[in-house]
């Protein structure tokens, strides 16, 4: 139930990260939508307006071009002289008054053609029309009718002004399809003998629709539409071919304002004048085409925003899925320390980042508690069979103390010294195992075992023989008590106790040493060992914690050094049959009060 209760945690708590991460991501893509948007129509505005100036800019640089071919086909005109003279002549007098000539019509009609086609190719042909003569003359390649009626009209009604200037107009009428006509530019023909007498006008021509042609690299970035108008705002040319203005076209501010651009209602006029050739060039479209672009773009965000929102919800799902996977080794532990399971969890192989890290660290503290939990409780059960085993084989201390020094004094009181010692000794040796002191000086514990063993060289009529090879530095430390009677009473078991009709001469060496801040304990005897299959079996309970009935007292040390000093301390035997045993302790060397404050908490 609680496993199942922990899953629907889960999966709330990750679905709630996927949420955020969601919701996270609609705002900031609202809000970069919203930001880009605002700015795509500030630049898509801009842009438009850059590519508005340029193909203006382009128009003008070919209407200028034109005129400069104008001014440059009538300046050489002008240095032909006896040609140029020829033409004055058709256009200043009537036809029964033209001066003789040796030029021919056909030879001056194939000489300006060359002059004009060698300057600009655009240009179709050249009119002259003489002002009060009302003489027309045509030189060129290609002519229509609709072309020789606009000027014929145009000769007509400016019989009698006088032009300042060169002007541009359009020949369009009623019966043009789209741009097919001509434009005209028109400059006024001066004779050369009187400077201040206009006596005609010279007219070039060009297809309207080689101005478009101008711009046409740029044509397919531009919006709305362009007109070209002359100076009172007559239109001369459409690029669409409607050659119809907007009705809320605003000629009064175009013709007040000039150059510079104009915003009317949702329309932008970009406005463009010519003050030296007096012609208007307006490009005008809508804030509506704009947006069109506009639109586009934001589909187009709109579907990377989609997809991003959808890569947010998958990564998400597979974020929290991968999570789940890496916290469920620590759900797993958890339900294993619960079953009381401390140890032995598998090893998994995670990547070094904080999950790995509370995972190890959940580990660390279980290796902990389960020391912690040998310590408090496996020693204090251990020593509870220790204390059982020794009330089954052994008499009340108390008793036996009391009842040995009353023998001590009644052997002493008839002589008997040597049998009155030996009842001290053993006194003194119950008195010490009494006492509660769970830490003793390294020099109490040896005092405790040179009396164990004089007490056994006693006994065993001097067939035992004892040495100590102590280092001073050794009696500065100290340890728990009695870890070294139980290894002492080990040897003596397998050298003497197991044959006590054998009657050779067994020596006992106690060393002890300080090397690299650890004092090394050695018991050493020269009996008859214990056999490898023995010793082996010995080893591997003490590496279990296995105790036996008949060493019970070694595997107890074993435990005490390993619960008080851990992975500090060790226990090694090494024997040899028919040659004796050796017997290692190594501990931390620790001053007494060092090791009191150490083990405070630990019953040993």
């Amino acid at each position: 139930m609680k496993g199942s209760r922990w899953n629907r945690g889960k999966k709330s708590f990750f679905d709630k990260i996927a949420v955020g991460y969601i919701v996270l991501t609609l705002v900031i893509a609202g809000l970069l939508f919203f930001v880009l948007s605002q700015n795509l129509v500030s630049i898509k505005y801009d842009q438009t307006l850059i590519i508005s100036d340029q193909i203006i800019a382009m128009m003008d640089d070919f209407l200028k071009s034109k005129i400069d071919g104008v001014y440059s086909i009538q300046q050489k005109l002008y240095l032909d002289k006896e040609k140029w003279d020829y033409l004055t002549d058709k256009l200043m007098y009537p036809e029964n008054e033209k001066k003789n000539t040796a030029l021919g019509q056909q030879e001056i009609n194939i000489t300006i053609s060359h002059t004009i086609f060698e300057i600009d190719e655009d240009f179709k042909g050249l009119f002259l029309g003489g002002g009060k003569s009302g003489n027309i003359l045509w030189c060129g390649s290609n002519m229509n009718a609709i072309e020789n009626d606009f000027f014929q009209k145009y000769s007509l009604s400016q019989k009698d002004n006088r032009l300042s200037s060169i002007e541009l107009l359009s020949a369009k009428n009623a019966s043009s399809p789209g741009n097919a006509f001509s434009l005209f530019l028109i400059n006024p023909v001066i004779n050369m003998e009187q400077l201040d007498e206009q006596i005609g006008v010279l007219a070039l021509y060009f297809d309207a629709m080689s101005l478009q042609q101008s711009y046409k690299d740029l044509k397919k970035y531009m919006k709305g539409d362009i007109y070209v108008l002359d100076r009172e705002g007559a239109l001369l040319y459409d690029d669409k071919a409607t050659y119809h203005l907007p009705d809320d076209f605003p000629m009064e501010k175009l013709l007040n304002r000039k150059t510079g651009k104009i915003k009317l209602g949702s329309m932008i006029y970009n406005v463009f004048y010519s003050s030296k050739n007096h012609y208007y060039i307006v490009n005008a479209f809508p804030m509506k085409a704009v947006m069109n672009d506009i639109y586009i773009l934001q589909r187009g965000m709109v579907g990377m925003l989609l997809l991003l929102l959808f890569l947010t919800i998958v990564l998400s799902v597979l974020v929290a899925k991968f999570f789940g996977r890496r916290i469920r080794p620590i759900i797993d532990t958890m339900e294993q320390v619960k079953a009381g399971n401390l140890t032995s969890f598998p090893i998994r192989h995670c990547p070094d980042d904080e999950v790995d890290y509370i995972y190890t660290e959940l580990l660390k503290m279980c290796a902990a508690l389960d020391d912690h939990i040998k310590r408090e409780y496996v020693y204090k059960l251990r020593q509870k069979e220790m204390e059982l085993y020794v009330l089954q084989t052994q008499i009340d201390p108390h008793f036996l103390y009391n009842t040995l020094e009353s023998i001590r004094m009644n052997l002493f009181m008839k002589g008997e010294k040597e049998s009155s010692k030996m009842i001290w000794i053993l006194a003194n040796l119950f008195r010490n195992t009494m006492k509660k002191d769970v830490v003793v000086s390294n020099r109490e514990e040896l005092d405790f075992l040179r009396s164990y063993l004089e007490l056994f060289h006693f006994r065993f009529d001097k067939r035992i023989e004892y040495s100590f090879l102590i280092e001073k530095e050794v009696y500065h430390y100290a340890t728990i008590k009695h870890i070294l009677q139980p290894i002492l009473e080990n040897s003596l078991v397998h050298g003497v106790f197991e044959n006590e009709n054998d009657n050779s001469l067994i020596h006992i060496t106690v060393g002890g040493m300080v090397k690299d801040e650890n004092v090394i304990f050695t018991i050493e005897d020269d009996g008859r060992g214990i056999e490898e299959e023995r010793l082996q079996e010995i080893r591997e309970r003490l590496r279990t914690g296995e105790a036996a009935k008949d060493s019970i007292g070694i595997y107890n040390v074993a435990n005490r050094l390993q619960i008080v000093y851990g992975t500090d301390a060790y226990l090694k035997i090494e024997s040899e049959i028919h040659k004796g045993t050796k017997t290692t302790i190594s501990i931390r060397a620790l001053r007494k009060g060092e090791l009191e404050q150490y083990v405070q908490n630990i019953d040993c």
